[in-house]
């Protein structure tokens, strides 16, 4: 059974490099997490509830970036797209966004990140791998990691979680068995 296991994983490896584009990468990211959840590995799970909001935060900026660059085409394009709302955002060129899901994208990402958002998101799993002293300083740190990345990272993802979790036994020691 335990051979199984290892397949199932390489798999998902597999699907990360098959399947590049920003939504499948957040579906992969999350099906990972659930994996690792089922295996009962609750701390490395929770490294990946950290990458997949990583994962959501870049595919709903990407949204913003192609909701704002449809605007732009559809104002050079003359095509009226109706100015009855009220714009939601303007582009770099000056064009009105009056594209509804735009908001959507915009509230997705401010929970992402805001360390209040981030401790809702992060709670369950933070309870399942039995850390939950640590919630406030995982969400601090990655919502700092979140504001300041361009591109986010696996391997920094999860030096962060680690690094947060070392943070707060300091501050409240806490026996942990992992």
């Amino acid at each position: 059974m335990a051979g199984r296991s290892d397949e199932g994983w390489v798999k998902l490896n597999n699907l990360e490099f098959e399947f590049s584009d920003v939504f499948s990468q957040v579906d992969i990211a999350n099906q990972q997490r659930v994996f690792l959840q089922k295996e009962k590995n609750f701390r490395k799970a929770l490294v990946f509830s950290l990458w997949t909001i990583c994962k959501e935060v870049q595919r709903d900026l990407d949204n913003c970036g192609h909701s704002n660059d449809m605007a732009d085409f559809l104002s050079d394009e003359g095509i009226d797209f109706g100015n009855s709302n009220v714009p939601v955002s303007t582009t770099r060129n000056g064009t009105e966004n009056f594209d509804s899901a735009y908001n959507i994208f915009q509230e997705r990402i401010l929970e992402r990140s805001t360390v209040t958002g981030l401790e809702k998101l992060l709670l369950r799993d933070v309870k399942k791998a039995k850390i939950e002293h640590a919630l406030t300083v995982i969400s601090t740190n990655l919502c700092h990691y979140i504001r300041s990345s361009q591109q986010y990272k696996l391997n920094e993802v999860r030096d962060l979680l680690e690094q947060s979790i070392n943070e707060s036994s300091i501050s409240n020691p806490v026996s942990e068995t992992v």
